[in-house]
């Protein structure tokens, strides 16, 4: 009989001598023409390593400011590498609330803060402005209410905990009665934090 001697496929006959691999190892070809080895097996780049989820049920309200304000939407994730990426989704319902007919409209941004440290913009910036607009053509107050999601893939590149929170603004300085707020009628929003390996 042929085959690979000494190994658990085939511990008997004639044939190409091979050996046990060892822990972590795939039975693989060397190539055309080679016999086949145990070599190391690909990266596992893209699995999900972990997964952490948080429901806010608490509304933060923004008034007559055009100055980023952070909200209670919010979570804490740790990479076990600095090699992973973390895929961020957050989704709220972003209240809005015109005073005087004139219109009202808000800004919405995703910052992160790593071990601790400042806040800073990773993801839309203070330039774009969410389509919730109330108070057009009518004669006095009005509100409005409307989903809004931010999905980003972060390279933070360390293993510190690291804080994603959504940042919210006026879009302009209009009428002081003006505001909005992160979850009206006391409807909940999450924040879902996937650590993808990026080996």
């Amino acid at each position: 009989m042929s085959g690979i001697v000494g190994s658990r496929l085939n511990n008997r006959g004639s044939g190409l001598v091979g050996s046990l691999g060892t822990d972590g190892q795939v039975f693989t070809s060397a190539g055309a023409g080679a016999g086949a080895v145990f070599e190391a097996a690909a990266g596992g780049g893209g699995k999900i390593l972990q997964i952490q989820h948080y429901v806010n049920e608490t509304a933060t309200s923004i008034g007559n400011t055009t100055t980023m304000t952070s909200t209670a939407v919010t979570d804490q994730i740790t990479p076990s590498a600095d090699s992973s990426k973390i895929l961020v989704m957050m989704n709220i319902i972003i209240g809005n609330y015109d005073s005087d007919g004139v219109g009202n409209r808000v800004q919405a941004e995703l910052r992160r803060s790593i071990d601790g440290g400042a806040f800073s913009a990773i993801y839309q910036d203070d330039g774009n402005v969410y389509a919730g607009v109330v108070g057009f053509g009518m004669s006095g107050e009005g509100s409005s209410s409307f989903p809004s999601t931010l999905v980003f893939v972060d390279s933070p590149s360390t293993t510190d905990a690291i804080d994603y929170t959504w940042y919210m603004c006026q879009a302009w300085n209009n009428d002081a009665g003006d505001s909005a707020n992160t979850g009206p009628s006391s409807l909940d929003s999450s924040v879902t934090l996937m650590e993808i390996d990026g080996s």
